[in-house]
């Protein structure tokens, strides 16, 4: 089921306007709304306008959201139309206002709407590191494996990053491990994904990354590593604690909604510990 508008039974040239609005809803800081439409036959001056409905001085005034305004769908669904808020709105209530407007031809015209929500979640990005069989202790430079889900996505810089299977960290599976040191070395690397080409440049509100993580030879705090988007740092809270030989799930909320790279940088010790990534996933909503 969705909503229509059509021009079916109003004589040609006969300029149109139609709204579609939504209940009432609190504006909640870095959720976005999306939509599916589909415009038929569009004329050359058919537009679809999204617009933020509030009261104001006892009047209803519709504002502009910064959404491209749709002049034609190519007679196809046009899927998960993406558009945010304006932050200094939040906290506030409000409608959405679907504007779609036409001058009317030999054709009939149609407009129609599906699947709108608000605050989807969408998985963006996601990393397994693959199912390719590695022996366990086997050290393979980072930038050198190639069995991920996403591949030349990864790279580290001085070669100490590596995949491996351990069989007691992660139940075997294959993991991204960072040693910080052994045998009374002290080893510094970074490691980089490159994933601009998963990270839309606009639409979503909020990022965030997740991964499991688990601590090799001793527990550790989690930022004990640095992370940053691209070379803005990402807050890390100093109470997460990675356990030793198993993992937990973590969640940071990224600071940037438009980035190159993820870029993680440790600096460790003589000691032999280290952590270890798995399903990494950047979700956009």
């Amino acid at each position: 089921m969705f909503i229509s508008i059509t021009t079916e039974q109003i004589i040609t040239n006969k300029k149109l306007e139609s709204w579609f609005v939504t209940p009432a809803f609190n504006i909640i800081r870095g959720k976005s709304f999306t939509f599916d439409c589909l415009l038929e036959n569009p004329s050359s001056n058919t537009l679809l306008e999204v617009y933020l409905w509030q009261e104001s001085d006892g009047e209803m005034i519709a504002i502009p959201i910064g959404t491209e305004s749709i002049k034609s769908t190519g007679n196809e669904w046009k899927r998960e139309i993406r558009f945010t808020i304006d932050e200094k709105y939040a906290n506030t209530i409000g409608f959405i206002g679907f504007k779609f407007s036409t001058t009317t031809g030999e054709n009939i015209q149609k407009c129609s709407i599906d699947n709108i929500q608000y605050g989807q979640q969408k998985i963006l990005f996601t990393e397994t590191f693959g199912n390719e069989s590695i022996a366990i202790g086997t050290t393979i430079g980072v930038n050198a494996y190639k069995g991920y889900d996403n591949p030349d996505v990864f790279s580290a810089s001085g070669g100490i990053a590596d995949l491996r299977c351990l069989p007691d960290c992660f139940n075997g599976t294959n993991v991204l491990s960072c040693i910080y040191g052994w045998g009374g070395m002290a080893f510094e690397d970074e490691i980089t994904m490159n994933v601009s080409s998963f990270i839309p440049k606009e639409g979503y509100g909020k990022l965030t990354l997740s991964f499991d993580v688990g601590a090799m030879d001793m527990s550790q705090p989690l930022n004990r590593m640095d992370f940053f988007c691209d070379d803005t740092p990402v807050t890390v809270d100093p109470s997460i604690s990675v356990p030793l030989w198993t993992n937990i799930r973590v969640t940071l909320d990224l600071p940037l909604t438009s980035f190159e790279k993820i870029r993680l940088h440790f600096k460790g010790t003589g000691e032999g510990f280290g952590h270890c990534f798995d399903n990494i996933t950047i979700i956009g909503e």
